[in-house]
């Protein structure tokens, strides 16, 4: 008998944990994770910022006569790459700032921030170039 409680109680979901602080804990990790987000959609648009500005300067650094246009491909290689460059600059810049908030096991928030900043860039050289 003693043998079968010991096994209900290693397989029971019940807990003695108050679940306050678990919901605590859940919706500050989901608000880092939004403002992870954020920050990735912040450095996306930089990146494209950058990418379009390049273009720019390269053509005016050409002649006259010579027109630069670049196609879709290089221009959202370019965005997005930069945008993964700025995301990771103000994720460095965010740990530095206000550590508390970039503590979400911290290649995740990472993670949430480079995503977030590829698929903003993307989008909006998309929308860019229609």
């Amino acid at each position: 008998m003693d043998s079968q409680r010991s096994y209900e109680a290693l397989f029971s979901t019940e807990t003695d944990v108050s679940n306050s602080g678990a919901r605590e804990s859940a919706l500050w990790r989901t608000l880092r994770y939004a403002a992870c987000a954020a920050l990735g959609l912040l450095g996306g648009a930089m990146g494209v910022a950058l990418a379009i500005g390049l273009a720019i300067l390269i053509q005016l650094a050409l002649p006259p006569h010579a027109i630069f246009a670049p196609g879709i491909v290089p221009l959202m290689v370019t965005a997005v790459l930069a945008g993964l460059s700025v995301s990771w600059l103000l994720n460095r810049l965010g740990r530095h700032s206000w550590p508390s908030l970039f503590d979400v096991s911290s290649d995740r928030g990472l993670q949430v921030m480079l995503v977030s900043s590829v698929f903003a860039s993307l989008l909006q050289t998309l929308i860019f170039f229609l």
